[in-house]
Parts: structure tokens; C-alpha cells; sequence
């Protein structure tokens, strides 16, 4: 968290109404929340103590998004999916990391296979189902594409294979997840912790700066809306 000067004063001074509707003094370490015009929304004022227990607060959610409250929708309920179980996931996982190639996986699945509880949920076999598994998952998201890259190196042409995706569809992605929607910020706003004195500006996230801030400066409020 690095401290800086900001234009903007808060209009908090004497008095401020807290997230409880409360109206007081300010405290010192109490942290106010200025939005920007375009966004319509008021200033809000929060204890030190709340301010850091609602970050920590959607930082585990964010940890965890299958807790978020009313999705109960079949994919939601086994966030595993497309893998047939989570066992096939884990596993999954586990191959990747270790970057084990087919006749590792195969071999390791023979072994799991042979000691594994009659009652276990793990429905691989080889790693031609492991596969099948990546092929039914890659899809969700944007995928990898190959493109090929060359290069002049001393009057010599080197080709390359590169494999890379589409950095505006991943956003796109991330944008139409409804598990991710209640944390992503439209809004610029400024953030000033009360030092005993003065109200003190300082930047947490890109969107607390005074770059995002400007940019907002350029949009019309009917612009803000339609994002949020």
C-alpha cells in the first residue's frame, strides 16, 4: 500500500456517517471510499476494523467461488466438471504439475488402478481418457492457438511454432463468469485513511489510481451504467 498525494479532497472533514448509518468524528486508521461523479455513487466512510474484514472477506470467497450463496446450477455444484469425478481432477491436476508424459501416466494409472478402493470415484484408465478430459475442459475457456513466428538471425530465416491466446477473449471470458461479477470493479474511486489529522490518499489496485480515475473522466455516466 504506498501513501500519495492526491487532488481530490474528501468531502469527510468535521463529521462522518459511517457503513452503519452512524455519524461521528473520524477515527484514526478509518478508511473513506470516494467514487467517481460518473458512477453515482456516494462517499462511504468504514472503520479501519471493517474496511480490512470486508476485503478479507471477498479474498476468501475469491479463494473459493463455489460458496457464493443461490448458485446451485450442476456445473457450480461440482466445480470439477467437465472431469466425470474430482478424483479424475486431482489427478489430472497432479500429471500436469509434474509434467509426466503418456507412458508415465499410463503406468501410473495401472498402479492406481490396482490399489485403489472399490468404492473410489476415478474413472481413468490411460492417458487417451486423460486427453478426452483436457479436449472436454479446453473448451470453456479461450484456447491455445499455434501460430508461427519467424525470424532473421545473421541472413539466416528461423521459423518457430508459438502457441498463445487471444488476451482480449480471455478477458471476455473472465468478464461473463457470474462467479467473478460481484468482485469486478467498473468504478474508479480514491481511497484516504484518516492519520489523527488529515485525510491521507493512498492506491491499493489499479482502479484506486489516479490513471483510472482520468480515464472514467472520459465516459459518460449512461457509459458506467451499461458496465456495471
Amino acid at each position: 500500500m504506498s501513501v500519495i498525494s492526491l487532488e481530490l479532497t474528501p468531502t469527510v472533514e468535521k463529521v462522518a456517517t459511517y457503513e452503519n448509518g452512524q455519524t461521528c468524528v473520524p477515527q484514526k486508521g478509518d478508511i473513506v471510499t470516494v467514487y467517481h461523479p460518473h458512477s453515482h455513487l456516494p462517499t462511504t466512510v468504514h472503520s479501519q476494523a471493517n474496511y480490512e474484514a470486508r476485503a478479507e472477506y471477498d479474498g476468501l470467497l475469491l479463494d473459493d467461488v463455489s460458496t457464493l450463496a443461490g448458485d446451485d446450477s450442476d456445473d457450480h455444484a461440482r466445480p470439477w466438471h467437465p472431469f466425470t469425478e474430482r478424483l479424475d481432477f486431482e489427478f489430472a491436476e497432479a500429471a500436469l504439475d509434474a509434467r509426466l508424459n503418456q507412458a508415465q501416466i499410463d503406468k501410473f494409472l495401472a498402479i492406481i488402478k490396482s490399489v485403489a478402493r472399490p468404492d473410489a470415484a476415478f474413472t481413468l484408465k490411460s492417458s487417451s481418457d486423460l486427453d478426452k478430459a483436457w479436449s472436454r475442459a479446453s473448451v470453456l475457456q479461450t484456447p491455445f492457438e499455434q501460430h508461427e513466428v519467424q525470424v532473421a538471425y545473421k541472413k539466416q530465416d528461423y521459423k518457430f511454432e508459438v502457441w498463445n491466446r487471444s488476451l482480449w477473449d480471455w478477458v471476455l471470458d473472465q468478464l461473463h463468469d457470474p462467479r467473478l461479477a460481484p468482485f469486478l470493479h467498473w468504478d474508479a474511486r480514491r481511497l484516504y485513511r484518516f492519520d489523527g489529522h488529515n485525510w491521507v490518499g493512498f492506491v491499493n489496485e489499479p482502479f484506486t489510481a489516479s490513471r483510472a480515475w482520468n480515464v472514467q473522466v472520459q465516459y459518460p455516466y449512461a457509459y458506467s451504467q451499461v458496465l456495471s
